[in-house]
């Protein structure tokens, strides 16, 4: 049961991103040289270390299912729904004892979970979360968008941050989730908005796998890939075109890294064809 909670958890959980993604503003087009100059570094942010977790770095990660259910009668139109199922290392985690005492006692001052907390930079995230971070060179680049939090027990929009931090679970082992949003850039003058998602679990499901996956709507067949970067990360990468037009593209990737799950989703209309190559310089900018 537990393992089936994670699963559907990440599903809900991309599915709220996509509908997130595409209801966002469509990126301004910036000139080429900065294009070029802010190269990818989003989801870099998340790659959580901390100087008390040697050892834990990151896990191997699979495509264990891909169901798709097209059906071309609701509401008179054709619709899809599909999902892939993920399997991970269930042993990558990071201790909840070994987050700041200023973050412990935040998650021990509610009577329930989960909360929310909001920052301006990633500084001060890492401040808080007392564990330090993989920068990427060019991460300082990249520009960051405000990130609305929604509180799923009262359903309303409470916060506005760059950063959201939200402990959820129980309270002496909570699950930390991370979220940003970035304008992604890639070549040819080409910009679009990546989700950044992080999940942290704070206890070991032992010799479990954690299960969790991507959902797609509205879209044709999704394609899987299972990439791994020059330094050995393994992600599993997700496409599938909208059905609408047979043109826009869904990208959701996963991986694991120092104890971290991570979850970038992508959405792009007018150049699909530069997602995936986007993405793997992402992933390929972790060392």
């Amino acid at each position: 049961m537990k393992q089936y909670n994670e699963y559907m958890d990440g599903i809900q959980a991309s599915d709220t991103l996509h509908r997130r993604l595409l209801n966002l503003e469509a990126p301004k087009r910036r000139p080429l040289g900065l294009a070029r100059a802010g190269l990818i570094a989003a989801c870099l942010c998340f790659a959580l270390v901390g100087t008390a977790m040697a050892g834990i770095v990151g896990g191997w990660i699979r495509v264990s299912n891909v169901d798709f259910y097209p059906n071309t009668n609701v509401n008179g139109t054709e619709s899809s729904y599909s999902t892939v199922e993920i399997r991970s290392d269930g042993t990558v985690y990071i201790p909840f004892e070994r987050f700041s005492q200023e973050a412990q006692e935040f998650a021990h001052s509610f009577t329930y979970l989960p909360q929310y907390k909001s920052f301006d930079s990633w500084d001060e995230v890492e401040q808080f979360l007392g564990v330090s971070i993989a920068h990427n060179p060019v991460l300082d680049q990249m520009e960051i968008f405000p990130n609305q939090v929604e509180d799923r027990q009262y359903g309303t929009k409470t916060d506005e941050a760059n950063f959201i931090v939200q402990f959820d679970g129980r309270m002496d082992a909570p699950t930390i989730r991370t979220s940003a949003i970035y304008r992604l850039e890639a070549e040819d003058n080409v910009s679009f908005r990546l989700i950044v998602s992080g999940t942290i679990t704070t206890q070991s499901l032992g010799t479990e796998e954690r299960i969790s996956g991507h959902t797609f709507n509205d879209t044709q067949q999704p394609v899987t890939e299972t990439y791994v970067t020059p330094s050995g990360l393994q992600a599993v990468i997700s496409t599938a075109r909208l059905l609408d037009d047979g043109h826009s593209l869904v990208c959701n990737t996963s991986f694991q890294l120092n104890g971290a799950y991570f979850t970038l989703l992508a959405f792009e209309s007018e150049n699909p064809d530069q997602v995936v190559p986007a993405i793997k310089k992402v992933l390929d900018a972790y060392s």
